[in-house]
């Protein structure tokens, strides 16, 4: 079919979706009385995913509650996290997460979307093998991990050259990627299971996580499946004793019987979708600090000060990677004066409520001092999100990337030798696809 023809078909596939959505408002306002937050639902309301400013754009001429169209769909938009948490206090009966679906192999389906009581029991289970100490008994082989990394880079980039095949994102995907394998399954870097593990994961997501999930990525769950099984039944036996504390073995020595197919079907797309949320978290990082030289000579200055490099991955996460919540609406919604019809869709914004003035001075400047000796309220800081579905992992993210950013700027120099404006990729604004870094090592004077 020709691409003209093509695209004629879709805009009037939008157009009559705009149609059939001012309709469906217009009744909607009249059952619900009260009227459909500020916002039209012309061309110009189709939510521009190559514009970032979008959203700050309608926030400042509407308010903190608009409505747009996101995927064709009327949605409701809130900034503000104290407001997002009383509409979620009042309405979370009539709020479904949106997320992947693998309901289809995995009973309950995905964590973040499964109903109340299973939901709850899951997540306790999770949060209770997640805790903090974990993270921590890790360090050395965590940065091991990260040193030898990026030590690579630093020889691919030594000549100055430029690179024929992107090296700074594929580090990346393997830092993070063996940093959840060596904290979820207890193994170190090398071990023949953890190296069975890696293998399949690159198969289920080679470039980053998949969906709709296809053939390919079930046949790679498939055998993550029957090797985590297999890592139960030996932990259960106490035929494995692991490298190290880890999550499969908190799982099984907390409460073997509730290891259950929801349980490793959870802690595999855990994985999945988390080793690429920190591959991008850690993308976003490196290019604030590429920025921001006086930031990278404060760590390199004090570089055993407890806390500088974690500032730096809160910042990073308040101006970049967490941007939004989104939740399907189920059952008509009156909230702060508007209507919200059953059907719609509402978006959480995350970024733009990070850009709170008064919480923040001059919000748009990347400022890691900022965290240095305090902490923010969650009404006004929720990178990882609010209410019950908020991410579990949010501690270990942290703490894994300021890892990294330690160390960065304890061993090595750098330059920017590819760059170019932020882009839209698959889930998140990224750096440019073309941000690449030529690392070398620094000569460290002997303490």
């Amino acid at each position: 079919m020709a691409p003209g023809i093509e695209r004629g078909r879709q805009a009037w596939r939008v157009l009559a979706r705009v149609s059939e959505l001012v309709r469906l408002s217009v009744l909607g306002s009249l059952r619900l009385r009260p009227r459909l937050p500020p916002g039209s639902l012309g061309p110009g309301a189709l939510a521009k995913f190559g514009d970032d400013q979008f959203y700050a754009r309608k926030l400042q001429r509407h308010g903190p509650i608009f409505k747009v169209l996101w995927s064709e769909n009327l949605t409701t938009c809130i900034v503000g996290f104290e407001r997002a948490r009383r509409l979620f206090a009042a309405h979370a009966h009539a709020l479904l997460p949106l997320t992947i679906d693998i309901a289809s192999f995995v009973p309950h389906g995905f964590l973040r979307s499964m109903a109340r009581e299973p939901h709850a029991r899951y997540r306790a289970l999770f949060l209770n093998a997640l805790r903090a100490d974990l993270t921590r008994s890790w360090q050395p082989e965590l940065r091991a991990t990260i040193r030898a990394e990026l030590n690579g880079l630093a020889t691919a980039t030594a000549s100055g050259r430029p690179l024929t095949t992107p090296a700074l994102t594929p580090t990346l995907d393997r830092i993070a990627t063996r940093a959840l394998l060596t904290l979820f399954f207890g193994l170190k870097t090398g071990h023949p299971t953890l190296t069975r593990i890696e293998a399949a994961y690159w198969r289920m997501g080679p470039t980053e996580f998949v969906y709709p999930i296809g053939p390919e990525q079930r046949h790679g769950f498939d055998t993550l499946r029957a090797l985590v099984w297999e890592m139960v039944a030996d932990l259960r036996a106490e035929r494995l004793t692991p490298d190290g504390d880890g999550v499969l073995e908190r799982l099984v020595a907390h409460d073997a019987s509730s290891v259950d197919e929801t349980l490793v079907g959870n802690l595999i797309y855990m994985i999945e979708m988390g080793r690429y949320d920190v591959r991008s978290l850690m993308r976003w990082v490196l290019k604030y600090l590429s920025d921001a030289p006086a930031v990278v000579a404060d760590l390199q200055r004090e570089p055993g000060v407890e806390g500088l490099a974690e500032q730096v991955v809160l910042e990073t996460l308040r101006l970049d990677q967490a941007e939004g919540l989104n939740r399907a609406v189920t059952a008509d919604i009156v909230f702060d004066g508007f209507a919200i019809p059953k059907g719609s869709s509402l978006r959480i914004l995350l970024r733009e409520s990070h850009q709170n003035a008064e919480a923040f001075a001059e919000p748009e400047t990347f400022s890691p001092c900022r965290f240095a000796g305090r902490s923010y309220p969650a009404d006004v800081y929720a990178p990882f999100g609010i209410g019950a579905h908020r991410c579990i992992a949010g501690q270990m993210v942290v703490r894994v990337t300021a890892l990294l950013v330690e160390e960065l700027t304890g061993g090595f120099s750098w330059t920017v030798v590819g760059d170019g404006s932020r882009h839209r990729g698959r889930y998140h604004w990224e750096p440019a696809p073309t941000f690449e870094l030529a690392l070398r090592q620094r000569a460290l004077i002997p303490q």
